[in-house]
């Protein structure tokens, strides 16, 4: 193992190595990019009248949360409105979820180590019970807290009760979730391949980066 890389670990957990492992879900584990400008867009043009977003303009640009953003731009149901349409521009597109590269490895290499697997995501309940049962990762996870749509305030609740900041690490792809974790005292791992830029995710000092899961197995193990 890189000595940087032990010398790091030993410094943030115990044990050398976190047992609590917490995802968000949407970056991290399901690739959607495309599928959730396209939506994003479809809210900012048809229904609010405003100018659409590409991709690289959405992962520079939005350092809040997806729902935040939603809000911002005039959803007064966010969550409901996410649902349909998500699943009529999914059937629309033939749109099939599918996982980050290597991450059911990297899943199923933690619960082999007898580690716990949390979701602790803004995806709509209805929506990541459906996905990880069609991804079939659902053997794989713990816990799952689903529709929090403000990890900052949520996230303290969750890891105060579930997750001891001696023994855990959250995996992320935000602004938003490097902000949650500190503020719940955890470490914090993010993506560089989900929603955010490189440079974006640097500027806020997360404890890791990381760029695929192999990377990611190194962290955990």
């Amino acid at each position: 193992m890189d000595q940087e890389l032990k010398a790091l670990k030993e410094n943030l957990w115990r044990d050398g190595s976190p047992t609590d492992i917490g995802w968000d879900f949407n970056g991290p584990i399901l690739v959607n990019d495309f599928l959730v400008v396209f939506l994003s867009n479809y809210f900012l043009r048809r229904k609010y009248g405003k100018r659409g977003i590409s991709l690289e303009e959405f992962k520079c640009s939005l350092s809040s949360s997806y729902y935040q953003f939603l809000s911002s731009v005039g959803a007064k149901k966010p969550d409901e409105e996410y649902i349909k349409s998500y699943l009529r521009a999914s059937k629309l597109l033939y749109f099939v979820p599918k996982m980050a590269c290597g991450i059911e490895e990297v899943l199923k290499f933690s619960k082999r180590k007898g580690k716990s697997n949390l979701l602790i995501t803004a995806h709509p309940t209805v929506l990541v019970e459906k996905q990880t049962k069609e991804l079939g990762i659902d053997q794989y996870i713990d816990h799952k807290f689903t529709s929090i749509h403000d990890k900052v305030e949520e996230m303290p609740k969750i890891t105060k009760r579930w997750m001891k900041p001696e023994s855990s690490i959250y995996i992320g792809d935000t602004i938003s979730d490097i902000i949650a974790a500190r503020k719940a005292r955890i470490p914090i791992a993010v993506v560089t391949y989900g929603y955010h830029s490189e440079e974006g995710l640097r500027a806020h000092k997360p404890d890791f980066i990381v760029h695929n899961a192999c990377e990611l197995e190194k962290i955990i193990a």
